[in-house]
């Protein structure tokens, strides 16, 4: 999808945010990049679902539709637009980012789950804290890792616990792996790199551990375990278009 053109007050659609505004239905794949007017697009196009319902022409209930963002500032930007354009109608759709969403999920769903419905999210600066503590820790042990720098190292390790629950992959699974990798490591050089990773691993670990034992969520976790706590499907709960 091309850059949009013109001010957001007189702004006409493009050609390829046409063709997406005027989905029938169905399960449809856009690539759009920055500053394509995703956010726009999306809010056109379940503005029209919800128009052709009301004027009987087939189209999408909006208690059915489900419009879900990546940011909380383009999901507060849709919900503004719907509502001048649908007006009543639009406070029966579900807009959210994805976080938020899920959120919502593991908490209706929490006795599933074995949580508490009131559990805290876990903000990325106490987590961060939490990994700082671990470091200092006397029983830790560690084979390569710097800790002349603790802040990236700590950084570091969440960024690795991020990437392995996004990749839908555990830390025991990642240990093994990486031992695996360690093990068939060609150059010392490649040694390095894999215990320095097995560090990172039993940094997480040990981060995960606490959090546990605190009962804190962390917003990856919700996005992983929120499909699997629903006896709902959200393509049961949700027919109409997703904005991704």
């Amino acid at each position: 999808m091309r850059r949009s053109t013109g001010s957001p007050a007189r702004r006409r659609p493009t050609q390829e945010q046409l063709a997406v505004m005027r989905l029938p239905g169905g399960p449809a794949r856009v690539l759009a990049g920055a500053g394509s007017g995703k956010t726009f697009t999306m809010t056109e196009l379940v503005r029209s679902h919800v128009d052709d319902h009301l004027r009987g022409y087939g189209g999408t209930p909006p208690e059915k539709v489900l419009a879900l963002t990546f940011t909380v500032k383009a999901a507060e930007e849709m919900q503004r637009r719907l509502l001048a354009a649908l007006r009543e109608q639009a406070l029966k759709l579900t807009v959210a980012n994805f976080h938020s969403y899920a959120l919502e999920m593991v908490k209706e769903n929490s006795a599933v789950l074995g949580l508490e419905p009131d559990s805290p999210v876990l903000r990325r600066g106490r987590a961060w804290m939490m990994v700082m503590d671990e470091l200092g820790a006397e029983d830790l042990e560690l084979r390569r890792l710097d800790l002349a720098d603790p802040a990236t190292a700590a950084d570091k390790a969440l960024v690795l616990l991020s990437r392995a629950k996004n990749d839908l992959v555990d830390l025991t699974g990642l240990r093994r792996r990486t031992e695996e990798d360690l093990h068939r490591a060609p150059t010392e050089e490649m040694r390095r790199l894999f215990e320095k990773r097995l560090d990172l691993v039993e940094l997480a670990r040990r981060f995960e551990e606490r959090r546990k034992e605190a009962g804190l969520l962390r917003y990856e976790e919700c996005s992983i375990s929120a499909p699997a706590s629903s006896p709902t499907p959200v393509s049961e709960r949700h027919t109409g278009p997703a904005t991704t």
